[in-house]
């Protein structure tokens, strides 16, 4: 299992890459592979059905099946994330706490605001302040490769930029958009990957491969990777 390592004080963060698929038959043998790879049970790493909504699965609140596009978590141990194949994965951690998010946001997660939802869900549930939080975006499809119609450009206007190719088709910059929507939320400490998922034959891509696709597992917790 090749994984991407994304540095962080006392949290574990990355995302897994080609190689490996977390979705369908393969998806439970890849994360018994990963809880491996982490040293942690494999009854503590955490995801939730992903249905491109502004659902906020919390330690309380948080069962098998449940539907979320992002995941909150402070136990030690604990790991949470999010599947992704062109869509991003944003990986939250506080700078002192153990504190840590996952949130999985395409066009429609972003035009809805999922991010905004998740740094208000960590402030109510954890009473601390955004501006002492960290995100990394993950790798996603660029806006070089985006391609989207009216109904993406009319939700999120400032982030489209007219095809030169084709008609009433725009390229989207997700990436900005939720730099912005972060940034907006009061946080300011942001990494961003430069990797488009459709250019990069190294992470999944739906838009490039259809119904072939696999999905990446974007991950963040509360504990250390495994020697």
């Amino acid at each position: 299992m090749n994984i991407l390592w994304y540095s962080h004080a006392n949290v574990v963060r990355g995302i897994t890459l080609a190689d490996t698929s977390f979705s369908g038959k393969g998806a439970n043998a890849a994360i018994e592979r990963l809880a491996v790879e982490l040293g942690v049970p494999v009854e503590n790493i955490h995801s939730a059905k992903q249905v491109h909504g502004v659902g906020v699965a919390t330690p309380d609140t948080w069962h098998r099946g449940i539907e979320a596009d992002a995941l909150i978590e402070h136990r030690p141990g604990y790991v949470v994330g999010v599947t992704v194949a062109d869509c991003c994965a944003i990986l939250i951690a506080h700078n002192t706490l153990p504190i840590v998010a996952a949130v999985h946001s395409g066009w429609r997660g972003t035009a809805r605001n999922i991010i905004g939802n998740t740094i208000q869900a960590l402030v109510r549930t954890y009473s601390i302040h955004a501006e002492h939080l960290s995100a990394h975006l993950s790798a996603c499809a660029c806006a070089r490769c985006y391609e989207v119609g009216a109904d993406v450009r009319n939700l999120l206007p400032d982030y489209c930029t007219e095809s030169a190719l084709r008609a009433d088709k725009w390229y989207f910059d997700n990436r900005r958009a939720i730099e912005a929507q972060l940034r907006n939320s009061g946080v300011e400490a942001i990494t961003i990957a430069s990797e488009c998922t459709i250019e990069n034959a190294q992470y999944h891509s739906h838009r490039r491969d259809a119904a072939r696709a696999g999905r990446c597992f974007g991950f963040v917790g509360v504990t250390t990777p495994g020697e």
